[in-house]
């Protein structure tokens, strides 16, 4: 008797604006809650500019892990007990509730788009915190990447608690 929050369906690329020399992007999803019972949950997200060599996977899926771990901790403190905070909702057993994520960093108009996030939601009224990680990413160049793109899971970085 617990809630299981995570992402619903396929998020989608909501709007891109110039920033710098690349674009910042905000992004829909919709989280779900698979459990039984309510969650007060918050995610939040990074984008991973950095150029890996994909030839060494370990290092590259290693690097994806450490950004989830990091945005689970950032996630994590604005899932307060205190549900008046503004990034936080109720999930209801079953509901699924919109939520939209932006990033301002520059992503380089040559390299896919790629998030790494973390949903990380409270369990009342023990107040236990739960969290689950998600990645995912974008077909094609971000150059390419326009409102409604729908982006599409990765291998790594996935976890729930």
């Amino acid at each position: 008797f617990r809630p299981w929050v995570g992402v619903e369906g396929q998020p989608l690329v909501a709007n891109t604006e110039p920033w710098g020399n690349g674009r910042s992007v905000s992004v829909d999803f919709a989280l779900k809650n698979y459990g039984s019972a309510p969650a007060m949950a918050t995610a939040d997200f990074i984008i991973d500019t950095r150029r890996f060599d994909t030839s060494t996977l370990g290092a590259y899926e290693q690097a994806i892990i450490s950004d989830r771990d990091f945005m689970c901790h950032s996630a994590e403190s604005d899932a307060p007990p205190d549900p008046d905070r503004s990034r936080t909702i109720v999930i209801f057993p079953g509901a699924t509730e919109p939520f939209r994520l932006a990033a301002s960093d520059v992503v380089p108009m040559d390299k896919s788009l790629l998030i790494i996030g973390c949903i990380s939601y409270r369990e009342p009224p023990a107040d236990t915190l739960h969290r689950t990680s998600f990645c995912y990413s974008s077909a094609e160049p971000f150059a390419n990447v326009k409102p409604g793109t729908p982006l599409f899971a990765c291998r790594w970085g996935v976890f729930a608690n």
